[in-house]
């Protein structure tokens, strides 16, 4: 499983949308789409708040 896919499918299961989780990590929807697509990589800050925020090992 790809980092996106993590991120996405864990996204899913807090039943969140892609906006809601960009506001809670202070970023746009888009940046969480291409970080669920793998067209971009989050920078260690960005990671740590996803894993507090959406509870998974990253």
């Amino acid at each position: 499983m790809t980092l996106g896919e993590k991120i996405r499918s864990a996204r899913e299961k807090e039943s969140l949308s892609q906006r809601e989780l960009g506001q809670r990590v202070n970023l746009s929807d888009s940046a969480i789409c291409r970080y669920e697509n793998n067209n971009r990589k989050p920078n260690d800050e960005v990671l740590k708040a996803l894993r507090n925020i959406l509870d998974i090992e990253i």
